[in-house]
């Protein structure tokens, strides 16, 4: 199960456990690793439990094991041993040759920095890849990444000017590597690339009422603008599913893009919000030509990371992850 972790969850919650019986697997959400102010319809848990549910199937592929069926019960939360967990899935076991995947999972990981370029040849690799994957819309012209940087700037301030979201999110960021959940969950200073110094004044600046002053200032936009972030990156890729899909095939799908990213050669950045502002996702649906009928799920910004210093992120221990 260390490796179907490795998938990515919101806020690096992993909310999702698993539990064995022969020739089938049950998966569970664990609901109080649920966020209750940034996620109340729960599809970031559900995306997040459907992107282990892949990263399961990637990593019993390895041992020519595969999952044959699935029976998606996120929508029914039936109850499960412990009153935290509520069921998610039913997988049933087969043979399975190995996911051509699978090399590229430990090589995942998020890039917050500022991107490198990167060579032609992944650029087209990038291209010719989406060109046949129906959820893939990609934006590399510079004014719409300005525009993508300017709005993705403005909706981060407004998230973080409502307080219990902010508060949230802080709870959920390791700002010290005194913090005893630094190497199990969360988002510590090594995934968001924030030297010591950056963690210490971050974590003040965002406390209240100390973010209401500066924000009183003026400041607090330039505090957290992504956008020379943004600008750097070679290019957007705007993930979006058809209404009506559920959260963890959304899951599923959002993870196999992200691999795909990887083996193409570039880093990823995802930047939720600007699906989450219905507003905003209406307008990059309008203006960046996502396909009819779809809804956006995601947009991440790729490129090149500028350093070989991968960032290391958190994780469980198996044996919090297993349910006897």
């Amino acid at each position: 199960m260390t490796e179907a972790n490795l998938a990515p969850s919101v806020h690096n919650t992993q909310p999702t456990r698993w539990s064995f019986s022969e020739r089938a697997i049950t998966l569970y959400v664990d609901e109080s690793r649920l966020l209750k102010v940034g996620d109340p319809s729960r599809q970031d848990a559900g995306v997040s439990c459907g992107a282990a549910l892949e990263g399961t199937a990637i990593a019993l592929s390895r041992h020519g094991a595969g999952i044959v069926s699935v029976e998606d019960l996120w929508e029914t939360r039936g109850a499960g041993p412990r009153p935290e967990l509520t069921i998610a899935a039913k997988l049933t076991l087969g043979e399975a040759d190995i996911d051509p995947l699978a090399p590229f999972v430990d090589q995942r990981f998020t890039w917050r920095g500022i991107f490198d370029p990167v060579s032609e040849v992944v650029i087209k690799s990038l291209a010719d890849w989406a060109t046949d994957n129906e959820t893939i819309t990609l934006v590399s012209d510079r004014s719409d990444l300005a525009f993508i940087a300017d709005l993705n700037d403005t909706l981060s301030l407004a998230v973080f000017r409502d307080r219990p979201y902010r508060e949230e999110l802080v709870s959920y960021m390791r700002l010290s590597k005194r913090h005893p959940q630094w190497s199990v969950d969360g988002l510590n200073l090594d995934a968001m690339q924030l030297s010591p110094i950056e963690g210490w004044v971050a974590g003040f600046a965002l406390r209240h009422p100390i973010f209401e002053g500066i924000d009183a200032l003026r400041l607090a936009k330039m505090m957290i603008s992504e956008r020379e972030k943004t600008l750097s990156a070679s290019g957007i890729a705007f993930f979006s599913v058809q209404d009506g899909t559920s959260p963890i095939d959304m899951g599923r799908a959002f993870y196999r893009c992200w691999l795909n990213f990887t083996r193409i050669g570039l880093v990823a950045w995802p930047m939720a919000v600007l699906a989450d502002d219905p507003e905003a996702a209406r307008t990059c649906i309008a203006r960046f030509d996502i396909p009819p009928g779809h809804r956006l799920i995601n947009v991440f910004r790729l490129g090149g990371p500028s350093s070989h210093r991968r960032p290391v992120s958190a994780r469980l221990p198996v044996s919090d992850l297993i349910i006897g």
